[in-house]
This record gives C-alpha cells, structure tokens and sequence, in this order.
C-alpha cells in the first residue's frame, strides 16, 4: 500500500524543493528536469514497499492518488504538471522562469499533503490545452484507475475501465465489449493498456469492439513465436507458455534438420547460382553445434543430414526464383504499440512500390495435408492451407508491419518445404486474426503478471488439466510435468511458486525498469535521444562509415561525432540493438523500419564496429545521411532459464531437491590439494574446502578478489591432473566468458580449451570452435571437441 512522506522526507524534498526555485541561474529546460526528478521521488518513496512493478511514473502516479485518496482536483493538476513536464523536456522547450512559478507552488503543495494531508485549495496549474486530438482518437495509451459495470439493454454485462489518458491526462471511460470483455479481470490501478481504433459515443466515453485493438501493458513485449505457438487448432490457450518453459524438448534429427534447411535457405538467397552441396556445406557450418551434438547423440549421421537437407533443397530451388523483389534474411522488427516483436525470415521489398511489402516463413515440418477451416473469436471463418500457429504466427508479423510501416501493403505466405506440390501458401492478412492474436497476448500477459504478484491460478490450473483436453503435442509433457508437480511437498511447492515469482517479477522490472534501471527496456523507444545522451543509457549521434565497413560479413563502421557520448555501458561481445535517429515517433509506442540486433566486434576511441545478426540486409538503409544509435539488448534466454530451472527442480529426484533445499547437507570428501604458490592462506584454504565438495559450493565476492583469475584457475588445474576429468566453465554474458578464458590463457597452446559461440562474440579468435569450423571437416572438429579437456561458453 502506499505510504505518506516521513518528516525527514519532506523536509528533505521541501529543501530541495526551494535550492532549485531559488537557483535563478540554472537554465529553465535543467529547472524543469530537476522539478521532473523531484516529483518522480516522492512517487517513488510513497510506493518503496511495494511488491508491484508499474509500467511508467504516470501509472505509479495514479496508484498513489488512489491509494491516499489524494483531493480529485489536487490529484488532476499534478498529473497534468506531470505530462507538461516530460513533454517540456522530450521536446526541449525553454520557458521564461517566471512561467515556472505555479509549478513549484503545487509541488510544495504537494510534498506538504503528501506529509500531512492539509487543506488541497490551490488555483488551477496554467498549461496549455491538451484535450485529446484526432490523431490521439484512434490510437490512445490509458492508465487504468477503477472497474465497473454497465449493462446494456439486453442485460448483458459490460465492463467499464475509468482512467486517464496518458499523453492529455483527459479523463477517459472505456468499454470493453466481445472479445475483449474478459480482458477486465487483469486491469488494476496503474494498468497500461493501449487501444487503438476504438468508437466514440461520448467526448469522454469510448467502446472497443471487435474493429479495435487492446493491448494490456504493451510496454511488455513478446516474441511472436511465443504467442502463435498457443494456436494448436485443438485447444488454444495461453498455458502452453507455461508448459513449455517448465519442461524441455528432447534434442530430435527433425529439430536438426530444419535449423539447416534454414540457414541453406538464407545461403541460396544470398546466392541463387551457388551449387547445392556448397550451400548445404556453408550451412552445416553455420549450425555446427546442433550437427555434432546430433552425431554425437546418435540421432542421424552427418551423410543422413545432407540427405534430408537435400530434399528440401530442391524445393527451395524451384521456388527462389519466383520470390519478387529485394530479399531481406531475418528482419528485425520491434512493435511496442502492439507489444510484441519477432524476426521474419525474409522481407521481400518492391522498389517501384515501396508501399508493398511481403513476408516469407519457411517451415521444414511437414503441412497439413487437408484444408485448415480457422475462426476467429468474432465467429469470421476462412480455410487455409497452413496449420494454426503458422497462421497465427504470419498475423503477429503483420502487426510488426502495420507499426513499422504505417500504411504498407502487405502480403504473407508460408513456404513448406517438405511440400513438392504446394510449398508456398498465401496466410491472410486479416484483422480478426490480428485481434485473437493479441487477446492471447493480453493472456499472456496476464498470467505473467499474476505470477510475478504470488498469483498462482495459472499454475494450478496445469496441475490440474485433463490431460485428454491438451494438445496431442503436449500430452505426454504435461502428464510428466503433472506428475512431478504432485510429488512435491508443501516446503518443495512453496520454493518452486517463490522462484517463479521472482523469475517473472524480474522479467518484468528488465522490460519496464525500476528507480535503480533507468527505464529498462522500454527505454529504447519511451526515452528521447536527447535523454539516451544526458543518462550515458546509449551510444548516440552515430555517423555510419561505409568506406570502412565490410558488408559481405556484416561489419558495419560508425564513427562518433561531437555528439556521441564519451562514457556509455558498450564493450567488444556486448549485444545491442541498433536504428537510425529518425526511427524514433514521438508518442515512444513506435519504432518505424527495421532495428538491427547486433554483437559489439570491437570499440576504438572514435568508433565502433559492429557484427549484424542477419547479413544479407537491404544496403541502401544504410545509405542516406542521418544519425545513428546504438542500446543494449535484453535477451530473454536469461529469464526463460530461471523459469526453466523450476521445472527442472520439480523433476529432479527427491533427493536432489532436498539438497538444493538446504535439507541435506552438501557432501564432502577431503582432497590432499597442492598449494599453487600465488595463492594466500585463505584462498588456498577456500580451494580445498571447494574442491572437496561433492555436490556444489559457492563462492562468493565482490569483484576484483580473484574469483575468476586466481581461484577458477586454480581449480581447473587441479582437475586437469585427472586425465578422466572434462570441465564446462560457463557464465552470463560473453564479456565474463572471455575473463575466464583470459585466465586460462596457459592453457590455450595444447588444444585443452575451446570457446563456444559465435566468432563475432569473443574476443579470443585463437581459441574460438566457431573460427575452426569455418574451414576445418566435421571429423576433425569432432576429434578436437573430444580432445578439448576445458570448455567455456555462456
């Protein structure tokens, strides 16, 4: 709940209140920002004991209102300050100081109620109207208040979400009718939701019906795969997110085979006059890994992947040469106005119409070989040859389109490539589809949400499911996970919810941010270039070099300007995402064009090369003059791994989880150790208590004790005294990966250790497994695999 200031707090803030009033010479644009700041402090200080996250300060705002029942008129002009604020600093207005006076009047005001509930009488703030406008009409971002009912004439049960919004802070009542009507229960005070083309009866009054769109906190974004693969025709729901990240897949010849048959396709696109076994030899190497984890497992020969990776080939072939227009190879495309992003395998663009846009999907798998007959929750129908998530699948891409290029035309097909006769299949672009895609994703959302919250419906609910109701697909998963579940105690449940709960609590804060992270995530398109430049979040004012750049491998040159940030979070192996100034529309819900996830390859005083993911891009984005940025990333691996590890735990053996509980004590077996000369009592005394242990041991510090380059070298080369010993180093990020095989650097010269990943990602080419698979056979990187006693990755 949240909590009045303390009189150490408001008198703190008054103080600080009165030194920027006071401070006549500062600039009125850095008074304005410091006001900003001061306001967004007490916000944060009434909500510190809050489990909930919020998606922006507006919303955090309107929760504290509530909360401490702050005067109806009190609580309008500061959301109102509020907006006038960051619309002042996003658009850098400066404003004579004595424009600036009625401000700080009410947030003096402000700070002392917030203290003391006094008297709220205060003349209204003077800012300029900002009622809603045409263009807001059809596109409104809401912050959610309260719930209610009304009916319609038939009787039936309409709910009502009272907010404001955002952009105006104009008081807003929004219905929710058909599909959209069980969105309600999620909605809470402070709730985001984005609306577009919603109908008017009132100035005030607004009703979504199935021509409209809702998004439920579209700060949150979600790969498309994620959300179409919720789409099994059978029983579509959004609980298979769940089961998938509780349990793993099996490693299947399948699986294999079409992340080859993919990476033959961008070859073939790349180069249409490339013969077939050099495209199939080019693509072997690229998915190197997959192929000799499959060898080595047994699940098919490296004669059968060329075989089967041959007969999907010949498809390609044939169908190549009737794509149209310039081929883009995995696209990248971010959508916050819808909340979702994702890759396309391939972008087809007409330069004479560069309105008409095509999307391409590869499936290896095999089609269905009837008809598909789909209906939407609207009650349209339409028969389609692709099975339900690839159809699904192609409206979450159409999505990343509409918001990427407003007013494109846009057509879609799946390409299977097991289909001799009917490999490409025209998907639909339709708005119902659209529509049930993103009521999954509210979902989605949703059950995210509650479980960040302790909210473990979603997790009952699939301990609980018949099993004869689910997918055929999931049938034996969720029997093993069901299973597993039930075996549990109450001390093992209790553990497992509280994990998960923190692992979804942490997705959360990653994408929306907290006080301590800047914004998170959606920083990259809520955060104005200027303020990416002021904070140190980015590398910005980037001039691209393409002298010096290499684009048949990707390595893109950017040089800095006078403008570019001289400190900024960048170091060779980092991932990031980079966009052109100009991608940024004001409103932070778009992000025009393509973004190019990227890998940093290496950093000089006045430049920085990048490694693109996808490299056969369309050339002439890079050929017009303008500024460039470049944000971190985030990846969602590191979250779908803490997720994943709960379902792990559950399915673990007893023991094992009591260990892991703390229940069982680890077990140990003392080891006469060498003492390595550079190493102090209390090292060699930790190296010994840790090489002893049977189970686990953790060590813990802050850095620069010589965790990683005194006491993990030390253990590796105790292990490596045992010729039966084989030793995985791992680690989060590249950057820590290449500290580790810093500190191993003496043991580079025997062929000992091997570096996974991608070459782009390390540092240290001599030891990279990436750079010898690009020349050496299959045979021989196998034989070094076997003979590497050490391997690191992340």
């Amino acid at each position: 709940m949240a909590r009045r200031l303390t009189e150490s707090e408001s008198v703190s803030l008054l103080d600080e209140l009165a030194r920027i009033e006071q401070d006549q010479a500062t600039s009125s644009l850095e008074r304005c920002r410091l006001l900003d700041e001061l306001l967004r402090t007490s916000y944060l200080l009434a909500t510190d004991d809050e489990l909930q996250t919020f998606a922006s300060v507006a919303s955090r705002q309107v929760y504290v209102h509530q909360a401490l029942t702050v005067p109806p008129r009190l609580a309008a002009e500061l959301e109102k300050l509020l907006s006038w604020l960051h619309r002042t600093l996003r658009q850098r207005i400066e404003y004579p100081h004595a424009q600036l006076r009625p401000a700080f009047a009410l947030i003096d005001r402000w700070l002392r109620w917030q203290h003391r509930a006094e008297s709220a009488d205060q003349a209204e703030f003077p800012l300029p109207d900002t009622s809603i406008t045409d263009e807001q009409a059809t596109t409104l971002r809401i912050i959610a208040r309260e719930r209610s009912i009304t009916h319609l004439d038939s009787g039936i049960e309409i709910p009502v979400i009272s907010g404001t919004v955002e952009t105006s802070n104009q008081s807003i009542a929004l219905q929710l009718h058909r599909r959209w009507r069980s969105l309600a229960s999620a909605i809470r005070q402070g709730t985001v939701l984005g609306v577009i083309a919603p109908r008017w009866i009132s100035p005030d009054t607004a009703v979504c019906t199935d021509t409209s769109l809702v998004i439920l906190e579209p700060d949150l974004l979600l790969d498309v795969t994620t959300v179409a693969e919720c789409f099994t025709g059978s029983t579509n729901t959004h609980l298979r997110v769940l089961l998938q990240l509780l349990t793993t897949d099996a490693p299947s010849a399948a699986t294999v085979v079409g992340t080859v048959v993919n990476a033959c396709f961008d070859e073939l696109l790349a180069d249409p006059e490339v013969e077939p076994s050099r495209a199939i030899e080019r693509a072997l190497r690229t998915r190197y890994v997959d192929v000799l984890a499959a060898v080595q497992h047994g699940l098919l020969s490296l004669e059968q992947v060329e075989h089967d990776v041959g007969i999907h080939l010949d498809v390609l072939r044939r169908v190549i040469p009737h794509l149209r227009g310039q081929a883009t190879t995995e696209p990248m495309f971010i959508a916050p106005r819808y909340g979702v992003q994702g890759r396309i395998d391939v972008l087809l663009e007409d330069r004479e119409r560069p309105a008409y846009k095509t999307i391409i999907e590869l499936k290896s798998g095999a089609p269905p070989t009837q008809p598909q007959r789909m209906a939407s929750q609207s009650g349209a129908h339409i028969t389609v040859g692709m099975r339900p998530n690839h159809l699904m699948q192609i409206a979450g891409y159409n999505l990343l389109l509409d918001a990427a290029f407003p007013g494109c035309q846009e057509t879609s097909q799946i390409l299977y490539s097991r289909s001799a006769e009917e490999p490409l299949r025209n998907a639909p672009n339709l708005h119902d589809f659209k529509a049930d895609f993103l009521a999954m994703r509210n979902k989605i959302v949703a059950m995210y949400y509650d479980l960040a919250h302790r909210r473990f419906r979603a997790l009952d609910m699939l301990g609980t499911l018949d099993v004869s109701e689910a997918s055929p697909l999931d049938r034996q998963k969720l029997q093993q996970w069901q299973q597993a579940f039930g075996s549990l105690d109450d001390q093992e449940q209790l553990y497992l919810r509280a994990l998960i709960a923190f692992a979804f609590r942490e997705w959360i804060t990653t994408m929306v941010g907290s006080p301590m992270r800047n914004g998170g995530y959606s920083s990259l398109w809520r955060s104005a270039i200027e303020e990416k430049s002021e904070e140190l979040r980015s590398l910005t004012f980037l001039r691209f070099d393409t002298t010096a750049s290499n684009w048949e491998r990707g390595y893109l040159t950017f040089c800095f300007t006078d403008r570019t940030p001289h400190v900024h979070p960048f170091r060779s192996g980092d991932v990031a995402v980079l966009y052109r100034h100009d991608a940024l529309v004001r409103g932070g819900d778009t992000i025009t064009g393509q973004v190019f996830k990227c890998t940093v390859r290496s950093l000089g005083r006045d430049h920085i090369v990048l490694s693109l993911r996808n490299k056969l891009f369309d050339r002439t984005l890079f050929a017009s003059e303008g500024f460039w940025a470049l944000d971190p990333d985030v990846l969602s691996i590191g979250i779908e791994s803490m997720v994943r590890a709960c379902g792990q735990f559950a399915l673990a053996p007893r023991e094992r989880r009591q260990l892991l509980l703390g229940n069982v004590a680890p077990r140990r077996q003392p080891l006469a150790v060498p003492r390595p000369a550079r190493l102090t009592d209390l090292q060699y005394e930790l190296l010994c208590r840790c090489l002893a242990a049977q189970d686990y041991f953790l060590l813990e510090g802050p850095p620069g004790t010589g965790k990683t380059s005194t006491m993990l070298r030390s253990m590796v080369d105790y292990l490596l005294s045992d010729p039966r010993e084989v030793i995985l180093c791992t680690a989060l990020t590249n950057r820590a990966v290449d500290e580790i095989c810093s500190a191993l650097e003496h043991l580079w010269n025997d062929g000992l250790l091997l570096r996974l990943g991608s070459l782009d990602a390390t540092e240290h080419d001599a030891i990279s497994f990436a750079r010898s698979a690009q020349t050496q056979d299959f045979a021989d990187l196998a034989s070094q695999l076997q003979r590497a006693r050490v391997i690191v990755a992340t």
